[in-house]
């Protein structure tokens, strides 16, 4: 491979992609945790983490960013609960 830039994009499950509707014509790599997406374009180079790792079924991924962190525990992940502000977090 060349020095050249690899655009990659990041799923849980590769046939999010397809549902999220992205354009394949500007992604190389598809990097996910369940490669789930067998019909893929050609063009796309998948990973498959959980392959790649030798991890199996047994791990627990919890998002903490938006849109997911509304889903979560609030007294768990309650920021400003924390002492933790978007003002402390800035350089």
């Amino acid at each position: 491979m060349g020095k050249g830039k690899i655009r990659i994009e990041f799923e849980f499950k590769s046939s999010n992609f397809k549902k999220q509707k992205h354009n394949h014509r500007k992604c190389d790599w598809i990097l996910c945790w369940e490669h789930d997406w067998f019909y893929h374009p050609n063009s796309l180079q998948i990973v498959e983490l959980r392959q790649e790792l030798g991890l199996g079924f047994n791990i627990w991924i919890q998002p903490a960013a938006s849109p997911y962190k509304e889903s979560l525990d609030e007294d768990k992940w309650d920021y400003h609960r924390h002492g933790k502000t978007q003002s402390s977090n800035t350089a």
